[in-house]
């Protein structure tokens, strides 16, 4: 189930920072305002944005192209 998420909530959930999320909010990422005054973001979204974002994190293409390269092609014994 999806559900609406505090800054503060999804940043602990995809294990960054508030501050991360702020500047995925500059770059686009959907946001709104509760009825309480605060930023909240769909799960959903953020699950994508994270994705999005992993996948062009130079740490994570290294990570990547390191278990490509130790993972064997030939399967057969």
């Amino acid at each position: 189930m999806s559900e609406w998420l505090t800054y503060r909530e999804a940043a602990a959930k995809v294990g960054r920072s508030r501050r991360a999320l702020q500047r995925w909010r500059r770059r686009g990422m959907p946001m709104r305002i509760d009825d309480r005054g605060r930023k909240i973001v769909h799960e959903v979204v953020l699950y994508a944005w994270y994705r999005k974002n992993l996948q062009s994190w130079p740490a994570h293409q290294a990570k990547m192209r390191r278990i490509m390269r130790d993972t064997p092609t030939d399967t057969r014994a």
